[in-house]
């Protein structure tokens, strides 16, 4: 008799360990509590709701450079099976509806959603083993909070003086309420749309709440490009993730055509002198005017002959630097070439 009735308590206290079990593992009825948690973006207020069995409440937020998902963290070091049930209006995040779990988006199967015009519902189970479980209720389209960093002006002026060199500037406003250190990335794309190769293209800036700070680069564009509308874009970077760009269009290089003035440096006149550019003759010098960076090509004679007495030797391109008969200019800024030649006697 004394067996069976500890066989009965036995069963008893097993049963009713199950059912204590259940309310966390598994129940959703059981021990549910109820979170509400209201958030502010602009002007408005919206309120989510989170109905959990988890033996805390857990955190709720939007993330701070994201307008288009709702955080969910579940703290603690407790192993068990949770259920959850988390509400968000339908005029904070829209759209295509999807589940993050530890970063990875959840298949369809893994969870149930719910839509009642004004709001979307998520309801899920799942086993917590981490200190932090960490989900994400996104969608495809959400509020757009104001811009935390605007560029307010940016401008592109190419130099005067030095080929190829232009000045991007900008100026940037931090519309939040903290003091924030950014990273600044100034793109140029080139008419095919390859980005261009610069060095010190970025620049850490702290701006503090409600102020602007000017930043500026100094991109040399290679002289060889083809003329046509370049994009120039700086990019505003906070924690890895873009947060504003402004992007303008502008012409470069320059379309205006460059002098350059090529003539022979002789003596007495009369014999017969004659160069070649890009393969057209020319007997006297010539003036040409040709775009920034095209490239042309000279070849000149070595030795013109006045008589059977005595001629000119080629002595170098305005000064004595041997004798390179070919001289290859790529077009940067107004130029007299000067062909330089000494008298010879065979």
């Amino acid at each position: 008799m004394l067996a069976l009735t500890l066989v009965v308590l036995i069963l008893f206290s097993i049963i009713i360990a199950g059912v204590l079990l259940f309310d966390l593992e598994g129940g959703k009825s059981e021990g549910v509590r109820l979170y509400t948690y209201p958030v502010s973006v602009a002007e408005k207020t919206y309120i989510l709701a989170v109905r959990t069995n988890w033996t805390s409440a857990p955190e709720v937020y939007l993330p701070e450079f994201a307008s288009n998902y709702v955080s969910v963290d579940f703290r603690g070091s407790l192993r068990a099976t949770v259920f959850f049930n988390v509400t968000v209006p339908a005029d904070l995040i829209w759209g295509e509806i999807s589940v993050v779990w530890k970063y990875y988006e959840q298949s369809d199967d893994g969870y149930t959603l719910f839509y009642n015009v004004s709001h979307y519902t998520v309801e899920m189970n799942f086993y917590h083993t981490a200190l932090v479980e960490h989900f994400e209720i996104r969608g495809t389209e959400g509020v757009i909070e104001q811009d935390r960093f605007v560029v307010t002006t940016a401008t592109v002026s190419p130099s005067n003086s030095t080929p190829g060199l232009v000045t991007v500037a900008g100026e940037i406003r931090n519309n939040g309420a903290k003091n924030e250190t950014i990273l600044v990335i100034m793109q140029i794309k080139e008419p095919n749309g390859d980005i261009m190769s610069f060095e010190n293209n970025s620049v850490l800036l702290e701006i503090p709440a409600g102020e602007t700070r000017n930043v500026k680069f100094e991109p040399r564009i290679p002289l060889n490009v083809k003329i046509g509308i370049f994009n120039v874009q700086l990019e505003v970077h906070n924690i890895n993730q873009t947060i504003n760009y402004y992007s303008t269009g502008f012409i470069y290089p320059f379309t205006t055509p460059i002098r350059y003035h090529i003539y022979p440096d002789l003596g007495p006149k009369g014999f017969d002198f004659m160069m070649t550019v890009d393969g057209k003759t020319y007997h006297e010098g010539a003036v040409f005017y040709w775009y920034l960076g095209e490239t042309h090509t000279i070849i000149v004679p070595h030795i013109v002959m006045v008589n059977d007495v005595y001629g000119w030797i080629f002595d170098g391109w305005g000064g004595p630097d041997g004798n390179i008969l070919e001289l290859t200019v790529t077009a940067d800024h107004p130029t007299d070439i000067e062909i330089s030649y000494g008298l010879y006697y065979p």
